[in-house]
């Protein structure tokens, strides 16, 4: 469809305007609220960090403990790290949508 348009268009038609507004718009909005892939690796990192720590923690020092419940523990951490941060994430991108919008 855009090149559609792109070879139906003529000098003085308004298209090309449009255009470059649509894509400087889009940069700027992927400039100013920044990568969201950090935060994913930001969460499944530390999250398998706290897991594993948490893991070798009931390992080394409950050493009579089961299979099942190094591996509970181990869950349980990595989701006590993983739901705060995403909420504190989810906070800040909706208080910069916010922002953004009174701007």
């Amino acid at each position: 469809m855009a090149i559609h348009i792109g070879y139906e268009s003529k000098p003085d038609d308004g298209v090309y305007p449009k255009f470059l507004i649509t894509i400087l718009m889009s940069l700027e909005f992927q400039v100013h609220y920044g990568d969201p892939m950090i935060e994913v690796k930001i969460i499944l990192l530390g999250g398998l960090f706290v897991g594993m720590v948490a893991v070798w923690f009931v390992t080394i020092f409950i050493p009579e403990s089961s299979e099942l419940t190094i591996l509970a523990t181990g869950l349980v951490a990595a989701c006590l790290f993983i739901l705060p941060t995403f909420l504190i994430g989810l906070l800040i991108y909706r208080n910069k949508v916010k922002q953004g919008e009174r701007s």
